[in-house]
C-alpha cells in the first residue's frame, strides 16, 4: 500500500515554497471583482492558462454570467473521482484607504501574504492546485480521478451555478465534492424567508426598498459517512492533530447544488487562518497555513486513492 513519504513531501514544499508563493501572487495580481465586472475575462484566462501549465486538461465554459474554469484529470473511469469547487472572483477592495498595502499587490509581511483574495479563495485554490501538481510530484501519476470547477460568481451568490450544473451533470459526475471556503437552517426555504423579510420591511417603513437578488438553499452531509471519516483521518495525519468536524456551518456557499443536484456528498475542508479578514481590507493567508494546505492536499488524494469499493464509502 502506498503511503506518502513524509520527509519528502515536506522537502519538497520547503524547496519549492519560493516558486510556489510566486504563482499564487501572480494570481492575486489580477483583479477579479465580480460586483464590478472588473478583470473577470482576464483572470478566468489566467487561471486557465495556468491550469494547462499544470497538466490538466481545461476548458473556459460560459454561463449566463460570468465564466466557468472547468478542468479534470481523468486516469481510469473506475477510479474514485474527486470534484474540486473553488471561485475566482473576489470582493471589492473598499475602503482602500484602511489597506496596509496595495491590495492587487501582493505583500509579505509578518508571516503572511497580504492581498484581495488571499484568503477568499485564491489561496486556497492554489493550495489545491499546487497540491496535485505536488503529489504527482512525488508519485508521477494520480491514484484518482480530479475535476475542478472555479466560479467566477461566488461573490454574487452564484446565481447561475445551478442551471450550469444542471446542464452538464454528466460532465461533473463525482464520488465527493471539495470545498474550500468559508445562512440558512436545513428545511427553510429562502423564497419563504425572503417574503417574510420584505413583508416585516413593508410594515415598519414602506420607503425601504427590499431585493432579491440570489439565495443559497440549506445542504447538509452526513458526518456519519465513511467517506467523511476518511478524509478526516487524512486531515489528522497531514495536521498531526483532531480536525474538528461541524455538521453545520453558517455560511453563503452553494452547497446544496453538490448535495441536491449532482446527488453526492460535500465536504467543505477551510485552508486560511481564521483571522484572514477576506471581505475586508487587509485580507491575508498566512504562509504556513498556505503550504498545510498543500500538503493536506496530497494527503486527502493519497486517502482517497485507497478506496477500492468507492460506493461503500457514499452511503
Amino acid at each position: 500500500m502506498v503511503t506518502i513519504p513524509l520527509d519528502r513531501l515536506d522537502e519538497l514544499l520547503a524547496n519549492n515554497k519560493d516558486e510556489y508563493i510566486e504563482q499564487l501572487f501572480t494570481l492575486l495580481r489580477q483583479k477579479s471583482i465580480s460586483t464590478q465586472n472588473v478583470g473577470i475575462t482576464e483572470c478566468a484566462n489566467l487561471l486557465k492558462s495556468m491550469m494547462d501549465d499544470l497538466g490538466i486538461k481545461t476548458q473556459i465554459m460560459q454561463t449566463n454570467g460570468h465564466p466557468v474554469v472547468y478542468g479534470e484529470m481523468i486516469n481510469d473511469e473506475k477510479f474514485f473521482t474527486l470534484l474540486i469547487y473553488g471561485h475566482y472572483d473576489v470582493q471589492p477592495v473598499e475602503p482602500l484607504d484602511e489597506w496596509k498595502f496595495p491590495p492587487f499587490e501582493p505583500t509579505i509581511y509578518d508571516g503572511r501574504i497580504y492581498g484581495r483574495g488571499a484568503g477568499d479563495n485564491t489561496g486556497q485554490l492554489m493550495a489545491q492546485l499546487l497540491g496535485v501538481n505536488t503529489y504527482i510530484g512525488l508519485f508521477g501519476d494520480l491514484p484518482i480521478n480530479i475535476k475542478f470547477l472555479f466560479e467566477g460568481e461566488e461573490e454574487l451568490g452564484s446565481p447561475n451555478l445551478a442551471a450550469f450544473v444542471k446542464e452538464n451533470k454528466e460532465l461533473l459526475k463525482a464520488n465527493l465534492v471539495y470545498t474550500l471556503d468559508v445562512l440558512l437552517v436545513v428545511d427553510q426555504d429562502p423564497m419563504d424567508i425572503f417574503n417574510k423579510i420584505y413583508k416585516h420591511v413593508q410594515k415598519h417603513d414602506p420607503d425601504i426598498e427590499v431585493t432579491y437578488i440570489s439565495s443559497m438553499e440549506p445542504s447538509r452531509t452526513s458526518a456519519d459517512l465513511e467517506i467523511v471519516k476518511v478524509v478526516a483521518n487524512a486531515v489528522r495525519t497531514s495536521f498531526k492533530q483532531e480536525p474538528l468536524i461541524q455538521p453545520s456551518l453558517g455560511s453563503s456557499l452553494p452547497d446544496y447544488v453538490w448535495t441536491k443536484i449532482l446527488e453526492v456528498p460535500s465536504i467543505i475542508m477551510p485552508y486560511a487562518n481564521f483571522d484572514q479578514r477576506n471581505h475586508s481590507p487587509n485580507e491575508n493567508l498566512r504562509i504556513d497555513y498556505f503550504l498545510n494546505g498543500i500538503k493536506c492536499t496530497c494527503h486527502v488524494i493519497d486517502a482517497l486513492g485507497k478506496q477500492k469499493n468507492v460506493q461503500k464509502f457514499l452511503f
